[in-house]
C-alpha cells in the first residue's frame, strides 16, 4: 500500500523552490534556485526563449527571462535581472536515488507552498510525443511516488538530506495510474553542463 502525505508547510520545504508567474500573475510553473541569478524549471511550462517570466523571491517579485531550453529534457533556465539574495539555493545531490530511496517534492501547485513525501518507484524511458513535445525522441524519467499535481511542473525533487535529485515533469499518461514523473538528476547535469539547445 502506498501512502503519500500531502501538506502545506512552508517550512518544510527548501526555500530555493519558487513560484513563476506570468506578466498577468497567472502561476505558470515551479522553479528552483541554483545561484542568485539562475533558477532551474521545465520547458514545457514556460514558454519559448527571451519570454519574461516573474519569480517571487522571498517577498519580492523578480523579473527575469527565458534564457535556455532543452526540449529533450524538458528543462530550462530563467535568468534574473536582479540577483534573488533572500533565499537559499538549491544544492545538487552527487547521483540519482535509488529506486525505494525517499523523497520530497516541492513545488506551487497553487499560490501556496506544498511539500509531498514518498519513494522513487523507479525509472523509464518515455516517449516525449505523449507529452506533446516531439517526436520519436525518448528520455528517461524518475517514477515519482509522490503526489504531483498540476502547477507543480519545475519543482524540485530532493532527497532526505535536501539535495536536489530531479524537476518535476509532470504525469505519465502511459504508466498505470497515471505517476508524477521527473527529470532525473543525470540529465540535469548533462543540460547544465551542455551549452547546447536540443
Amino acid at each position: 500500500m502506498l501512502i503519500v502525505l500531502f501538506l502545506t508547510l512552508a517550512t518544510a520545504a527548501p526555500e530555493s523552490v519558487l513560484p513563476i508567474t506570468s506578466a498577468n500573475g497567472k502561476i505558470l510553473a515551479t522553479g528552483v534556485l541554483l545561484d542568485r541569478f539562475t533558477v532551474l524549471t521545465a520547458a514545457h511550462a514556460v514558454g519559448s526563449e527571451r519570454t519574461v517570466v516573474f519569480v517571487t523571491c522571498g517577498k519580492k517579485e523578480m523579473a527575469g527571462a527565458v534564457t535556455r531550453r532543452a526540449t529533450a529534457h524538458d528543462l530550462a533556465l530563467v535568468t534574473l535581472y536582479t540577483s534573488c539574495n533572500d533565499v537559499d539555493v538549491s544544492e545538487l545531490a552527487t547521483t540519482d536515488p535509488a529506486a525505494g530511496e525517499s523523497i520530497d517534492v516541492v513545488g506551487y501547485p497553487s499560490r501556496e507552498l506544498t511539500h509531498s513525501s514518498g519513494k522513487v518507484q523507479g525509472y523509464t524511458l518515455l516517449a516525449l510525443k505523449n507529452f506533446r513535445m516531439g517526436n520519436g525522441l525518448f528520455w528517461l524519467a524518475m517514477i515519482l511516488g509522490a503526489d504531483v499535481r498540476p502547477g507543480n511542473s519545475g519543482g524540485g525533487v530532493y532527497s532526505q538530506n535536501h539535495k536536489l535529485v530531479g524537476i518535476v515533469h509532470g504525469f505519465s499518461e502511459s504508466i498505470p495510474g497515471k505517476p508524477g514523473v521527473a527529470v532525473p538528476l543525470s540529465a540535469i547535469n548533462q543540460f547544465l553542463s551542455s551549452t547546447e539547445e536540443n
